[in-house]
């Protein structure tokens, strides 16, 4: 094929590519993607439209797309990261999204060792959106980094069920979670810090629903957690670091430091973050210092576990 988005385009469900490093413009409003699309081995492939703002993806059902980075400037709303049923998007990196990667009444995906910057715009925008939904939602979310952006970390609205969220970093955003519906499990997330927005609500929001909430840790600012008279939720051995739990459940815990983690690290890491990924995309395809910024969020989950 002549270009990438050529190959991308004449992509059956059971081929495969594989794309060597670079950033690569997307001319298509909103590209489809089938198959299996990864990157290289080592290599960082970045796709930005061609007016240099976050591409509009569809994914297919029962894709892998593995190790891209999506983004750009902030684009319109109407360029989401759609994802259908069956869907794996593992090891990628999408930033300047108004909405991100959204599920809408999909089922069976699974979002893995993501990474989610300066997504999400106004109160009612996110990084991921999941809503509808049958019984056999069983969507994962889980090995992921949210970092900075406006609204929603992660929103299940309009009655998913059965999304299971684990080991995320959630840092330096809005809202980080916010849910409904029944069969959620929370576990073993951090939720570090929160630098509030318009709506003045911070943290988790656990609406009318069933949820089990266990073994997370909630950081170092003044977080705050809130359910309703109809959320049914079993919280236990969650983590409040420096911080009061309030009515946040029994059986928490309160602490003054953990081992393995250095709070002004973790700190300067997503500052330096935050600043990295307002750069265009060719600087973001460059940077040579992402990957350990990263790293130093992600050990705070491991840190918190006692991995």
């Amino acid at each position: 094929m002549s270009t990438l988005e050529a190959a991308l385009t004449a992509m059956q469900s059971t081929d495969t590519i594989e794309i060597p490093g670079g950033v690569y413009p997307l001319l298509s409003p909103q590209i489809r993607l089938r198959g299996t699309v990864r990157a290289a081995p080592g290599a960082r492939v970045v796709f930005v439209a061609a007016d240099g703002t976050a591409p509009g993806v569809e994914v297919q059902n029962g894709a892998i797309v593995d190790g891209i980075w999506f983004g750009g400037t902030k684009q319109p709303a109407d360029r989401p990261f759609i994802i259908k049923n069956d869907v794996t998007v593992r090891n990628c990196t999408l930033f300047g999204y108004y909405g991100g990667i959204v599920e809408g009444g999909g089922a069976r995906n699974t979002i893995q060792g993501c990474r989610f910057v300066h997504c999400g715009t106004d109160a009612l925008w996110h990084a991921i959106y999941i809503s509808n939904g049958a019984a056999d939602h069983w969507t994962l979310i889980e090995d992921c980094v949210f970092l900075g952006g406006s609204g929603y970390g992660t929103q299940l609205w309009h009655g998913p069920s059965n999304v299971t969220i684990r080991r995320n970093v959630y840092a330096a955003g809005e809202w980080m979670l916010v849910a409904q519906g029944n069969g959620h499990c929370v576990e073993s997330n951090v939720f570090w810090s929160n630098r509030g927005g318009a709506t003045g609500m911070l943290g988790v929001f656990l609406a009318a629903g069933t949820y089990n909430v266990r073994n997370n840790l909630f950081g170092s600012s003044a977080l705050r957690a809130y359910t309703t008279e109809t959320t049914e939720a079993t919280m236990d051995g969650n983590v409040f670091y420096a911080d009061a739990p309030g009515r946040f459940g029994t059986n928490q815990r309160i602490v003054t430091g953990l081992p393995g983690i250095a709070p002004s690290a973790v700190d300067q890491a997503i500052t330096d973050l935050l600043a990295a990924f307002a750069q265009p995309a060719t600087h973001i395809q460059a940077d040579p210092t992402i990957d350990a910024l990263f790293a130093v969020c992600t050990r705070t989950v491991d840190a918190a576990l006692g991995r």
